[in-house]
C-alpha cells in the first residue's frame, strides 16, 4: 500500500499546481461541456491518500461537503469528471454513475437541470487502483 500512497499524493499534488486561484472540479458531458464546476480548496484540494484513498478537502469557503449545494451552470447529462489544476489543465478524469453505482463519482442522478441544485451528502474521494483500467 505504500507505493499506491505515494502515486497517489504524487497524482494530488497536480490539482495544485499552476497561477490561478483554484483547482476544480468539472461535472461535464460526454462532449466535455462544462456543467458544473466546484472550486477546490485554494491550498490543498484532495487530503493525502490512506489506503490509496483521498478524500476531497471542501470546496473553497466551505466547512465541510455535507450539505453543500451549487447550482449547475447547464443543463445535461453528466459523462465524467474532470478534477483540474489552478490553470484549468485536466489532470486526472473520473467516471462518474448514479448513487450505489460504484463509479469514481457519485450523484442522485446524472441528469442536471440550472433550477436544481447538486447537494452533496459526502466528500467526494479518488482512489489510486491497484491494476489500469481503462474505463474512465
Amino acid at each position: 500500500m505504500p507505493m499506491r500512497n505515494a502515486m497517489r499524493n504524487a497524482g494530488n499534488a497536480l490539482f495544485d499546481a499552476g497561477s490561478g486561484t483554484y483547482p476544480t472540479l468539472r461535472y461535464r458531458t460526454s462532449g466535455d461541456a462544462d456543467l458544473l464546476v466546484i472550486n477546490l480548496d485554494t491550498t490543498k484540494a484532495v487530503a493525502d491518500a490512506v489506503d490509496a484513498v483521498s478524500t476531497f478537502n471542501p470546496p473553497d469557503g466551505e466547512a465541510s461537503w455535507v450539505g453543500y449545494q451549487q447550482l449547475p451552470s447547464s443543463a445535461g447529462t453528466v459523462a465524467k469528471v474532470a478534477i483540474c489544476d489552478k490553470d484549468g489543465n485536466v489532470r486526472e478524469t473520473g467516471s462518474v454513475g448514479t448513487t450505489g453505482s460504484g463509479e469514481e463519482f457519485e450523484l442522485t442522478s446524472l441528469t442536471l437541470a440550472t433550477d436544481i441544485p447538486v447537494t452533496f451528502s459526502a466528500a467526494p474521494t479518488v482512489t489510486q487502483r491497484e491494476t489500469y483500467d481503462p474505463t474512465p
